[in-house]
């Protein structure tokens, strides 16, 4: 009894995601849609020592930024990402 329903229930489940066709993917554009002037893209390859972190910017910034500075390094920030 409960083999039967595991099947029922996986074949209600398989019929009702085959009827969605609104969730199919659209088509890739072919290669002569693409633009003419775009560069292939090359491989990043990096070492992991090559990839910045936090702590790497952890002292230069604990030097830059102090509590005197903090509202003018703060709104100098808040400019830049508003550009």
């Amino acid at each position: 009894m409960i083999r039967h329903a595991r099947w029922s229930l996986a074949l209600v489940l398989c019929l009702a995601g085959c009827k969605s066709e609104a969730s199919q993917p659209s088509p890739l554009p072919s290669a002569s849609a693409a633009p003419a002037a775009a560069a292939p893209l090359q491989p990043v390859s990096a070492a992991a020592g090559d990839v910045p972190t936090s702590e790497d910017f952890e002292q230069t910034a604990l030097d830059q930024i102090n509590p005197q500075n903090m509202e003018q390094e703060l709104d100098k920030l808040e400019k830049d990402i508003s550009q």
